[in-house]
């Protein structure tokens, strides 16, 4: 339609079925733009069946677009209708509004049966920019006058600017005589106005399950006068459910309550709200907030388990509750427990409406005292970064909370305020009877100086109540821990008295033993720098010597070699790693005496995990690379034959640049990271003896000093902790044994045995100026095996090539394989 005017009502599709007992309408739309206008309504397509049973009516994946239009009725996507008994669907319809004018209500599908049966409306779509409407708007609605299922599920309501004129808006509304009824939605309106919200509403006359889970609500900006409801569960008798249902608002005005879920069950039976979200940011709230309400009006069970609320830089004026339970008949069973409810930034509870006078800040609520009744357990406050002067409370009073956690922002001083009470009641610090809550954690977010001892930190600022009615305290809690950050460990004392405020004074700080982790990453590039030195005073200095035997002139020599370890730190650190020696070589005679001397250039790359597991803490892995580029000298003195061998002296001198970065994640979230470089420097001495066997092998003996430092420097984390790395000084000495057969003039197998011991090789450093306080460390023991083949290249190519594998067991374990490389010239 365009720039048209009908006075009555528009169908793309209406059909009566009289004689047959099935309908059905799909893929049936009606577009209209540019000016339009309808006396009536407008749908896109009805069914309606009037046989007896076994009846089915379908009307689904119809639509409307409406653009600049004027509706003086209801506009409707699609409608299924069984005028007795039998089984109605409408899904998959969709209903577009903009800038439209509706006179009567707006709904995505329907599906009603007038007797017994089942009624599906699921998966409709409801979209409206810039609308106004004077009825319901309604996602998906399902209807069984007598008994069976009805089912709104999954219906979709959005739009942005949405209008001013709206009253209810509904999601999903699932309604039976008796039997079952299940309703959910997913609604989205930025900036609109409306009267009341609810994602689902799941109703059972008589006896059954009413169940409205499965919602999400969000609302940015706008005006609701009337109440929001996540999921709301009506039962006649039976069961009523309304869990798992999610609400979120942002600078948004709420005129009344607020329910994450809301389970009513109006006779003897089970009402359970559980699982509900509440969210604010930068709201206003004028009535209470509940995360959880369940209801029984007669003898049964209410539960109101696991609900939670975050307020963020908002004013919530009624009562603000994680779960209330409420059974009217006795005996009863009531339960509102492990509910969460956290209080952030510039947020204040003014306990202002008459409807909730005195208002409470409460985990748990109930009407129904008695001992099958409990509202305190599990439940958590949590205060989280409170803007200047704290979390301002004015509620009459803060109750029902076993556990409290208080965070303070990054540069919180001296004297700052978590909870600045300023009403006439009190938090009270235990369950009224004998149960006493618990101060579980006071931290201070990453990024500031650390607190010195004597440092006070308000956390209630105003009455606590710590006794019962007969003056006996309950609450006798006298220090609590925290932290700052992921790496400083805080511990307080308590001080307070019934009916004063609550401080924490600072009585000492520790590096934390998750800091164990950057230390261990640090120790990983000392790792790679030892790998360099083994490979200059192993594979480098073989190469040059055997370059340098010829002395017709400089040889050009290599080594490179590669692997995976593990080095047991007290904890571990696996390594994937590979280095590269390149230099040059020269021999010289000295009486009977044979020096060859080198000069070369090396690097080398790894990447490595970290592992630490800490007892009541759990595990914490890390991972990162390193890199060392460097150079050096190296001499190997062979001295004159002395019995069937000779004895020989050596000696390498090495230094550099080493740099590594390092990231630590748990559960998807960065706790720490780091990018760093250091000089570094080392040496070793060795002596040994090399025996001719015959004419068929040859036997190495030798011994080796190591000697390595990676120098200290520091750091700072994304989060603002600093940290400080000392010097990692490594002393090795290693004894080996190499036999090597002569299988022909140009083929030599060898076959090798080592033992090593680092005597030092720990790395200590320091969080805040905190030392750490365990140093992981590579002192131990280390035996190596090692198989190889050294083949000389003919005379007329003056070149040798050698392989070799290597296997470690004990302080390092894991294998290593080389690659050598010798060219005269």
């Amino acid at each position: 339609m365009d720039n048209s005017n009908f006075t009555e009502s528009v169908y793309a599709f209406h059909g009566d079925s009289w004689l047959s007992r099935s309908g059905e309408a799909r893929n049936n739309w009606v577009y209209a733009q540019n000016g339009n206008t309808v006396g009536g309504q407008v749908i896109a397509a009805e069914v309606i069946v009037y046989q007896e049973e076994p009846a089915i009516s379908i009307s689904s994946e119809n639509g409307l677009k409406l653009s600049d239009t004027t509706v003086g009725s209801n506009a409707a996507g699609g409608l299924a209708v069984v005028r007795k008994a039998g089984d109605a669907v409408a899904s998959g319809n969709t209903v577009a509004l903009n800038r439209t004018s509706v006179g009567g209500y707006v709904l995505g599908g329907s599906a009603r049966t007038s007797l017994d049966g089942n009624a599906t409306a699921s998966e409709n779509i409801v979209i409206l920019p810039d609308v106004s409407v004077a009825g319901s708007v309604t996602g998906g609605k399902a209807e069984v006058s007598g008994s069976g299922t009805a089912e709104a599920l999954n219906n979709i309501i959005q739009g942005s600017n949405a209008g001013t004129g709206l009253t209810a808006v509904i999601g999903g509304e699932a309604r039976a005589g008796a039997g079952t009824a299940k309703a959910s939605a997913r609604i989205s309106l930025p900036d609109a106005s409306a009267a009341t919200v609810t994602g689902g509403l799941a109703v059972v006359n008589g006896a059954g399950l009413a169940e409205a889970s499965g919602s999400t609500i969000l609302r940015s900006g706008g005006h609701l006068t009337g109440s929001a409801i996540g999921g709301d569960a009506r039962a006649g008798s039976g069961t009523a459910r309304a869990s798992q249902n999610a609400l979120t608002f942002t600078n948004a005005t709420l005129g009344a309550e607020v329910f994450g879920g809301r389970a009513l069950s109006a006779g003897t039976g089970l009402a359970e709200s559980g699982g509900n979200m509440l969210e604010f940011y930068g709201t206003s709230a004028a009535d209470s907030i509940i995360a959880g309400y369940a209801r029984v009006d007669a003898d049964g069970t209410a539960k109101a388990d696991g609900n939670a609320i975050l307020l963020s830089d908002t004013l919530a004026k009624g009562d603000v509750i994680a779960g209330y339970a409420g059974v009217a008949g006795i005996p009863g069973v009531v339960s509102a427990t492990g509910g969460q409810v956290t209080l952030s930034g510039n947020t204040s509870l003014t306990g202002e409406p008459a409807s909730c006078s005195p208002c409470s800040l409460a985990g748990g609520e109930t009407a129904a005292p008695g001992p099958d009744v409990d509202v305190f357990t599990g439940n958590t406050l949590n205060v989280s970064k409170p803007a200047s002067g704290g979390i301002i409370v004015a509620v009459a009073t803060v109750k029902n909370f076993e556990n409290y956690n208080f965070l303070f922002a990054a540069g919180t001083a001296s004297g700052a305020t978590a909870i600045k009470f300023t009403g006439p009641g009190a938090v009270v610090l235990s369950d009224g009877v004998s149960k006493p809550s618990v101060i579980r954690s006071v931290d201070i977010e990453e990024g500031s100086s650390v607190p010195g001892p004597g440092a006070r930190l308000i956390l209630v600022d105003g009455p606590i109540k710590t006794s019962d009615g007969s003056g006996q305290d309950i609450f006798q809690q006298t220090s609590v821990s925290g932290q700052m950050g992921r790496y400083v460990d805080l511990e307080y004392d308590l001080e307070y008295q019934d009916g004063g405020s609550l401080v924490a004074v600072v009585r000492d700080a520790q590096a934390t033993p998750q800091s164990k982790s950057l230390t261990e990453a640090f120790l990983a590039g000392a790792v790679l720098i030892n790998q360099g030195a083994d490979l200059a005073a192993g594979a480098g200095l073989s190469q040059a010597v055997q370059g340098a035997d010829k002395m017709t002139g400089w040889a050009t020599y290599s080594a490179f070699d590669m692997g995976h370890s593990r080095h047991e730190t007290g904890s571990h650190v696996d390594t994937d790693s590979w280095a590269i020696h390149l230099g040059f070589s020269k021999g010289f005679v000295l009486g009977s005496s044979r020096l060859s001397l080198g000069v070369f250039v090396e690097a080398g790359r790894a990447s490595y995990e970290t592992f630490n597991t800490y007892p009541g803490i759990g595990d914490t892995r890390g991972k990162g690379h390193g890199e060392f580029l460097g150079g050096g000298m190296l001499a190997h003195l062979l001295l004159p034959p002395s019995g069937p061998g000779n004895f020989y002296v050596e000696a390498s001198v090495r230094w550099g640049r080493a740099s590594n970065d390092f990231s630590s994640e748990d559960t998807g979230q960065l706790l720490g990271s780091y990018e760093i470089a250091s000089k570094y420097w080392g040496f070793h001495l060795g002596a040994g003896y090399d025996l001719a066997i015959s004419d068929w092998g040859r036997l190495d003996m030798g011994v080796k000093y190591f000697q390595n430092r990676r120098g200290g420097t520091d750091a700072v984390t994304p989060s603002g902790t600093p940290v400080s790395f000392e010097r990692v000084e490594s002393r090795r000495i290693m004894a080996s044994a190499r036999l090597s057969f002569l299988a022909s003039g140009m083929v030599n197998p060898y076959i090798g045995v080592a033992w090593e011991k680092e005597f030092a090789g720990e790395a200590r450093g320091s969080v805040w100026l905190l030392a750490i306080p365990e140093s992981p460390s590579l002192k131990g023991d280390t035996a190596i095996g090692e198989l190889g083949l050294s083949v000389r290249v003919p005379s007329r190519l003056p070149m040798s090539i050698d392989v070799g594998l290597r296997g470690y067991t004990g302080k390092r374990k894991g294998f290593s394989g080389g690659i050598r490389l010798n060219i005269e010239f």
